[in-house]
């Protein structure tokens, strides 16, 4: 609900069920449509996409939709972009110690079962399987470009 002091000049058009009197003015805004998809999905930047998607499904995404230079993946219910734009724009903060620019973490049912798939496969490994103190259960590889993803199932109380 909003409120509007009485003789300001606060346009009521936009809402006609307002009621306009010598008193405050109260109307209900309209609720806003329904999202047609997830709220916020990661957007990679990557030299090569059609690489790069190949490396997300080695792993276990499922491609969604895919393009000349881009692809849409999912784990679950989770969407994931990855992007190569027409003009490379690459900044490596982590060229010099050969560290992730950053990393995402992927919550699995199993994590070891994920870390037995992915030890087959020519990764780089950044971080390998074991327990952490913040309460999960986990492994962080690199992509082809550098991104770490931490894959992870949490510890039982």
């Amino acid at each position: 609900m909003v409120a509007v002091a009485p003789n300001s000049s606060w346009k009521t058009d936009l809402w006609p069920e307002a009621l306009d009197s010598g008193d405050a003015v109260t109307m209900a805004l309209p609720k806003p449509p329904p999202a047609p998809g997830p709220q916020l999905m990661l957007e990679l930047f990557v030299r090569d996409v059609d690489r790069s998607r190949r490396f997300y499904c080695s792993l276990g995404f499922q491609v969604r939709r895919s393009g000349t230079r881009f692809a849409e993946l999912a784990w679950d219910q989770t969407v994931l972009g990855l992007y190569q734009p027409p003009v490379a724009r690459w900044v490596h903060a982590g060229a010099l110690d050969d560290s992730p620019r950053s990393n995402v973490r992927i919550l699995v049912r199993d994590v070891d079962a994920l870390w037995r798939q992915v030890s087959r496969l020519p990764v780089r490994v950044l971080d390998p399987l074991s327990d952490k103190p913040y309460g999960m259960r986990d492994f962080m590889i690199a992509d082809p470009d550098g991104f770490g993803l931490r894959f992870a199932t949490p510890l039982p109380r």
